[in-house]
């Protein structure tokens, strides 16, 4: 019985988090469109398919700049609304598009 409740709690767990990396990337694909496949204002990469740990890198990387260009300033603000459970939660969403 307990093994099946950790179970359901585990697999509602991962649901949430899927959801909540999904409903996070919404923000992002005003820029980086629906799929992960445009170039941010013609600058960055393409990030569908990205490691989780790359991402979650370059975004702590914008997360903690004190000077930065236009489009790093927009991460910035995108970035240093998220706390670290929903940076990873994202960063696992941008990992599964392709």
């Amino acid at each position: 019985m307990i093994k099946k409740i950790l179970l359901i709690f585990t697999l509602l767990t991962s649901s949430l988090m899927a959801a909540n990396g999904a409903t996070i990337y919404i923000r992002c694909s005003k820029c980086h469109g629906e799929n992960g496949k445009h170039k941010a204002f013609g600058k960055s990469s393409k990030i569908a398919g990205w490691k989780t740990e790359q991402t979650i890198s370059v975004l702590n990387i914008f997360k903690n700049m004190s000077k930065y260009d236009k489009f790093a300033r927009v991460m910035n603000r995108q970035v240093s609304k998220l706390n670290d459970d929903e940076i990873r939660a994202v960063a696992e969403y941008i990992s599964k598009l392709n």
